[in-house]
């Protein structure tokens, strides 16, 4: 006669979860070991978990595949290069300003202004 059982059950009513997180393991070990046959109580699953599938190791892992720069390092190597002298920022051009001219939706014509400069 199989009985179905859970222990998670008796393990929050006697307090076995607050102390541990595998209280109806806890529940179950001590059936057990007081003598009851817990073979007799069955599972409240309905499929029988499957076997996880092996991962394969990879061999050659003296191989190493290169790893882009990241941007804090690229700004790093600037900076450096920078205060060698290596590189020149040179001085900045004049800003000039340009006129930009849209069509609105009720046909009249807008004229937007902007500067560019670097």
């Amino acid at each position: 006669m199989n009985i179905s059982f859970v222990y998670a059950e008796l393990a929050r009513k006697y307090g076995a979860c607050k102390k541990t997180k595998i209280g109806n393991m806890v529940v179950k070990e001590f059936l057990a070991n007081n003598g009851v046959d817990v073979g007799k109580f069955t599972s409240n699953r309905k499929n029988e978990p499957l076997p996880r599938r092996r991962l394969n190791k990879f061999f050659g892992g003296e191989i190493t595949t290169p790893v882009p720069r990241t941007s804090a390092a690229i700004r790093e190597t600037l900076r450096q290069k920078l205060e060698t002298g290596e590189y020149r920022l040179g001085e900045v051009v004049t800003p000039k300003t340009y006129k930009k001219l849209t069509l609105n939706p009720d046909g009249t014509l807008k004229e937007e202004y902007f500067t560019v400069s670097g």
